[in-house]
């Protein structure tokens, strides 16, 4: 047992539409990359351009990884909205189909 109400592995549904987390995380990372590409144009020493340079390839490490877990939120969230939900007679144990599913 593992003490809660879901599985170890199990996810609870969650309807919270997270969209503008996502985007407000896109919004910041660009806004670094914009940041650190103005400083590549202003910098007049290598050293320093190779630095910004790598810090941009860190940024866009972290906006694909943000993509990623958008898709894998937007995927347990449809998957958990299109499941089936049987509703059940307590008293003739027989399934009623939902007024959505006739």
């Amino acid at each position: 047992l593992t003490g809660g109400a879901f599985g170890a592995n199990a996810l609870p549904f969650d309807e919270e539409d997270k969209s503008p987390v996502f985007s407000t995380r896109r919004t910041a990372i660009l806004a670094n990359i914009k940041t650190l590409r103005e400083e590549i144009k202003e910098s007049e020493d290598k050293a320093q351009v190779e630095c910004f340079e790598e810090c941009i390839a860190m940024e866009i490490a972290h906006l694909e990884q943000v993509n990623k877990e958008q898709e894998k939120h937007d995927h347990v969230i449809a998957k958990a909205r299109a499941a089936s939900v049987k509703q059940v007679d307590v008293e003739t144990g027989s399934e009623a189909l939902k007024d959505e599913d006739l």
